[in-house]
């Protein structure tokens, strides 16, 4: 019974999405950004910078040991592909998230629609946890598409560039399939917070740059060489988000009242 409502709610959630370019089109531009030309342009960049053009600040880029004995363009692609990239990547589950759950919570508000299901026999508990799943199952996968996509690009550019591409797999799959998952659901459970006081899709979605900030600081401090994001660094910050989602995910259900999306 559940897994029907489960599903339900997702189908209703999800045609609503596509049902408007103006929110889906974000579902198309977003992986062919971030998954096709971002890093096809620095793949071909570094295959037409010779070492000497390649500015002298690469030299002391902080890459761990094993890499240092790399050239600068492959240090340049490197830095490229995974210090700057993985933070630019993870703002695909957080806004694809936050574009469903925004419009599983917020456009019922807008659409004056959630009244049709208040009167079906469901629990308030039952259909906080239907919302969440609709943005949080769709988003997690479209992540995952989202990769493969990205190491397609990866796999051909490996075979037509001169410079050597060298993808820390480990990092990778933690950020993907661990720290994703975390950020996503933070993501929904955020969107169900400002739900109740935004009065629009756009106006709940302009609050989702506070998950995106710490990202943004986080890829300048990789930059600048401040730290390094590693497998064990990505794991621990996927278990703390995980942690800090439970406590979230308790606090959003005991305090969801679908009546609030009414007015």
């Amino acid at each position: 019974m559940k897994s029907l409502i489960y599903k339900a709610f997702i189908k209703k959630d999800l045609k609503t999405v596509f049902g408007d370019k103006i929110i889906y089109l974000p579902f198309i531009i977003l992986p062919v950004i971030f998954c096709v030309i971002l890093p096809a342009g620095f793949i071909i960049a570094s295959n037409f910078m010779s070492d000497a053009s390649v500015n002298d600040n690469f030299k002391e880029i902080p890459l761990p040991e094993e890499f240092q004995s790399l050239n600068l363009r492959e240090k340049f692609l490197y830095l490229s592909l995974n210090t700057i990239f993985p933070s630019l990547f993870l703002l695909i589950p957080i806004m694809s998230a936050s574009i469903i759950a925004g419009t599983g919570f917020v456009g019922e508000k807008e659409n004056k629609t959630i009244e049709s299901i208040l009167y079906t026999p469901v629990s308030v508990s039952e259909i906080f946890k239907a919302k969440v799943l609709s943005a949080l199952i769709p988003s997690i996968l479209f992540t995952f598409v989202s990769f493969i996509i990205f190491f397609i690009i990866l796999f051909i550019g490996k075979a037509l560039s001169s410079v050597e591409i060298i993808i820390p797999v480990v990092k990778w799959f933690t950020l993907v399939f661990w720290l994703s998952p975390a950020l996503a659901l933070l993501a929904v459970l955020f969107m169900v917070l400002v739900s109740a006081k935004a009065k629009t899709f756009q106006q709940a979605q302009q609050r989702i740059v506070y998950i995106i900030l710490p990202l943004i600081i986080i890829g300048i401090g990789q930059i600048s060489g401040i730290f390094i994001l590693n497998s064990l660094v990505l794991f621990i910050a996927g278990i703390l988000i995980f942690t800090c989602n439970y406590f979230l995910f308790k606090f959003c259900e005991q305090s969801f009242v679908p009546e609030k999306l009414i007015t």
